[in-house]
C-alpha cells in the first residue's frame, strides 16, 4: 500500500475522483435552480394545497410568475395572504431565472390588491392604486339600503305621531264638550217641596247652593246635631242663598219650597 501511495498516477486518479464527486454534488444541489419548470410546478401545488382557488402561471414574456388568489371576502384574504407570502418566500432562491413574482389578491365582493416581489433583491412592492377598497360595492349598497329603510321608518313614525296628535286633540275637544254637558246637567236647578227630606234618599248627596225659599230651612246631621239654620228669602234676617254639602243621612226640614243647584 505504501508503494501504491508513492505512485504519481494514484494521486491523479484520486484527484479526478474528488472532482467528479464535487461536480455531482453541485449538480444535485443546483438541480432545482436550473429546473425552474419543476420549481414552478411544486410552488403551484403547495399553494393550491393551502388554498384551492390559486392559479400559478408565467407571464407572456415568461420573465414573471403570476399568482392569482381568489377569496370569498377581505377577512379570508387577510388571514391567508401572509401564509401565501411565506410559501412563495421559500421558493425565491429556486426561481432566479425569473425577474418578478406578482401576487394578485381578489375577493368575490369586488376588492383587490397586488404585490410584486423582485426576485433578485427580494423586495416587495405594493400597488398603492389598487389597495383594499374601504367600501366595496356590495357592502356600500347594503349600508345605503339599510339607511333608506331607516329613513322610511322614521317618516312613517312621524306620520303616525302626527296622526296620533290629531286624534289626541280631537279627543280632548270631545272630552271638553262632554265635561261641559255634565257641568250643564249638574248646574240645572231642581225644586223641592216644603217638608222633611233625607239626603241620600230624597236629595242626592253633594255640594249645593240652596235658594228660592221663603221660610226656615234647617238641616240636622244623621247623629242629630244642627248643621244649618237659616231663613231663606229677602227679609231683613233672611238669606237669598246658602251653600252646604249634604251628607248621607242628613235630615232637611223646610217650611217652604226651595231650589238646589249642584256646584263644583
Amino acid at each position: 500500500m505504501k508503494d501504491l501511495v508513492k505512485k504519481w498516477w494514484f494521486w491523479l486518479i484520486l484527484l479526478v475522483a474528488i472532482i467528479l464527486i464535487g461536480l455531482t454534488s453541485i449538480i444535485l444541489i443546483g438541480f432545482n435552480m436550473i429546473n425552474p419548470d419543476k420549481n414552478l410546478l411544486n410552488l403551484s401545488k403547495e399553494l393550491q394545497d393551502y388554498h384551492e382557488e390559486i392559479t400559478v402561471y408565467q407571464s407572456a414574456g415568461k420573465n414573471t410568475i403570476m399568482i392569482d388568489c381568489n377569496f370569498e371576502n377581505k377577512k379570508e384574504a387577510t388571514e391567508k395572504t401572509e401564509k401565501i407570502g411565506e410559501i412563495v418566500g421559500r421558493y425565491i432562491d429556486y426561481l432566479s431565472v425569473y425577474k418578478n413574482v406578482n401576487i394578485n389578491i381578489y375577493t368575490k365582493d369586488g376588492m383587490k390588491t397586488n404585490f410584486t416581489i423582485d426576485v433578485a433583491t427580494r423586495k416587495m412592492n405594493e400597488d398603492k392604486q389598487e389597495i383594499w377598497l374601504l367600501e366595496d360595492s356590495t357592502a356600500y349598497n347594503e349600508e345605503q339600503n339599510a339607511l333608506k329603510d331607516i329613513q322610511t321608518k322614521q317618516s312613517e313614525l312621524k306620520t303616525e305621531v302626527s296622526s296620533l296628535e290629531n286624534k289626541k286633540q280631537s279627543l280632548n275637544t270631545e272630552i271638553q264638550q262632554l265635561n261641559g254637558e255634565v257641568t250643564k246637567i249638574k248646574g240645572e236647578p231642581k225644586t223641592y217641596p216644603a217638608g222633611q227630606l233625607t239626603a241620600g234618599t230624597d236629595v242626592p248627596i253633594g255640594r249645593y247652593k240652596i235658594y228660592g225659599g221663603s221660610s226656615n230651612f234647617v238641616v240636622y246631621s244623621s247623629s242629630g246635631s244642627l248643621e244649618v239654620n237659616v231663613i231663606l228669602g229677602s227679609g231683613a234676617y233672611n238669606v237669598n242663598e246658602y251653600i252646604y254639602t249634604f251628607k248621607t243621612g242628613d235630615i232637611i226640614k223646610a217650611n217652604s219650597s226651595f231650589k238646589l243647584v249642584s256646584i263644583e
